[in-house]
């Protein structure tokens, strides 16, 4: 009996089956269909990415024109609210500002004095009474006050209650607008301003040198013969405030000599921040002490020479006079001759009243210049 045939396995007949040409035909249509799909798709995704930053980049652009259009918006609409809001308060101050409060100034003769003096004061009082201009033509005189120096300065009295918005002092120099008054002018009673019209101003402090009516009486009786002034006050603050008037001529030669005559530092400035370490201060306070006898405040100077006797002692203890720096005479010498200096220079320009005159045409222009300033002069050929 012969042996059965062996039998091939399903594998072994699939590997071992020959393929057709109609089947290759069909895979490589599968293979090209499949190929190109997802050509494609990788196409369109590559084209979708791009599409996609395209809108991204376009949709950045159009939101960054949105806020420019928002922005120029609000910008329009913040200029048109401000502008309004402009006029409203231009008309507003149109019709509130308070207008350019002008202060006259009266000039005062008096025995061979002339000065300016004015006031800021409630409206329909006033404090220039006659007292008032008889005891500042005391304080000058007394002072030996170069009389040139009175030319450009001018003594305000203020009531500090009466101080408006705006106000401007009417002077020879134009106009000049008033600072504003802190609370030490309320306790040191007077302050000295230079302006840029090379035109001074001092303020003195009406409740400083005024009294009231009770006190006007008692001091009536110990002796005050200003009536409603202090004069003791008056004295004091306007002379110390004329010092400083005076200090203003000094030169750089003349501050130097009198920072050896003081003691002072060199490297101190003239206007300290500590007023007791200013040295204009303390040139004020020296003019102040010469001619009015009153206390040195400043901490230059020196200190009084050990008394002498227990009379001495005892009077400094009772004045305190030791804590008190006095004036020497070398300082004293040079103030006067400050004063000297400034009487001599104004002497030397003022007319002789003996012209020499050597033609014709000088002689017609000097009897102009005569006319002109009213002299009475006495012309010489």
């Amino acid at each position: 009996m012969p042996e059965p045939t062996p039998q091939a396995t399903k594998p072994e007949k699939f590997y071992n089956r020959k393929i057709s040409q109609k089947t290759i035909t069909k895979v490589s249509i599968w293979v090209i269909i499949l190929s190109t799909s997802l050509a494609i798709a990788f196409y369109l995704l590559t084209i979708g990415q791009i599409k996609f930053s395209i809108w991204t980049y376009i949709k950045g652009d159009i939101n960054a024109a949105k806020r420019i259009v928002e922005t120029q918006a609000k910008n329009i609409a913040t200029r048109f609210y401000t502008a309004q809001s402009t006029t409203s308060t231009s008309e507003t101050k149109t019709i509130t500002e308070t207008p350019k409060r002008i202060i006259n100034l009266e000039q005062v003769n008096n025995v061979g004095y002339q000065f300016y003096i004015g006031e800021i004061e409630t409206e329909g009082q006033t404090n220039l009474s006659e007292g008032l201009k008889n005891e500042t033509t005391q304080v000058l005189y007394k002072g030996s006050f170069p009389k040139s120096l009175l030319n450009d300065l001018a003594i305000i009295i203020v009531n500090t209650l009466a101080v408006t918005p705006n106000p401007y002092m009417h002077t020879p120099a134009g106009d000049i607008k008033v600072g504003n008054f802190s609370p030490d002018f309320m306790e040191g009673g007077g302050i000295y301003t230079q302006n840029v019209q090379d035109f001074s101003l001092i303020y003195i402090n009406k409740t400083k040198i005024t009294y009231s009516t009770q006190e006007a009486q008692v001091a009536a009786a110990f002796g005050n013969k200003g009536g409603a002034i202090n004069i003791s006050a008056l004295r004091e603050v306007l002379a110390h405030e004329l010092g400083h008037h005076l200090g203003y001529t000094l030169t750089d030669s003349d501050w130097k000599q009198y920072y050896q005559l003081r003691k002072i530092p060199t490297a101190t400035p003239r206007i300290n921040s500590s007023w007791e370490q200013s040295p204009t201060e303390d040139f004020a306070e020296v003019y102040t002490n010469i001619y009015f006898g009153t206390t040195v405040k400043t901490v230059y100077g020196s200190l009084p020479e050990t008394p002498k006797n227990e009379y001495d002692a005892t009077m400094q203890r009772l004045f305190n006079a030791h804590t008190r720096k006095i004036v020497d005479e070398p300082t004293k010498q040079f103030v006067i001759s400050i004063i000297n200096r400034i009487n001599s220079n104004q002497q030397a320009q003022a007319p002789t009243g003996n012209v020499q005159i050597n033609t014709a045409e000088e002689f017609e222009r000097k009897m102009e210049e005569r006319a002109k300033m009213n002299l009475d002069q006495t012309v010489s050929f």
